[in-house]
C-alpha cells in the first residue's frame, strides 16, 4: 500500500512538472499572438488563465485515471512502468488539449482578422 501511494505521489509530482513545463513553453508565444490579434489585455489574461487551468486539470485528471493496484511483493520496476504509463497518459491529455486550444485560437484569429479587414 505504501509503495502504491508513493508511486501515485511521484506520478502527481511529475505530471505537475510536465504541466508547468508545457505552460511555460507556450505562455509567451500564446500571449504575443493574443495581444496581436485580440488587442485587449483582459481577454489575453483570460485566455492565458484558462489555458493554465486546463493544462493543470488535464494533468490531474490523467493522473486520477491511473490505478496503482500493484501487489506489495511487486518489483520496483513494475512501479516505475506504472508511473511511466501514467506520464504517457498525462502527455497524451496535454497534447489533445493543446490541439483543441490551437483550434480555438485559430478560429478566433480568423474571425477577428476577417472582421478587422471588413472595417
Amino acid at each position: 500500500m505504501k509503495r502504491n501511494l508513493l508511486s501515485f505521489a511521484a506520478l502527481l509530482l511529475l505530471s505537475s512538472g510536465c504541466a508547468t513545463v508545457t505552460f511555460i513553453l507556450l505562455r509567451n508565444r500564446l500571449k504575443r499572438i493574443l495581444e496581436d490579434v485580440v488587442k485587449m489585455s483582459s481577454a489575453t489574461s483570460f485566455f492565458l488563465s484558462v489555458f493554465a487551468i486546463t493544462i493543470f486539470y488535464s494533468a490531474i485528471a490523467a493522473v486520477l485515471g491511473v490505478s496503482f493496484d500493484l501487489k506489495p511483493e511487486s518489483a520496483t520496476m513494475e512501479y516505475v512502468w506504472k508511473i511511466g504509463d501514467g506520464i504517457s497518459q498525462v502527455l497524451n491529455a496535454q497534447l489533445l488539449l493543446a490541439l483543441a486550444f490551437i483550434l480555438l485560437i485559430t478560429i478566433i484569429i480568423v474571425g477577428l482578422r476577417r472582421q478587422n479587414r471588413d472595417q
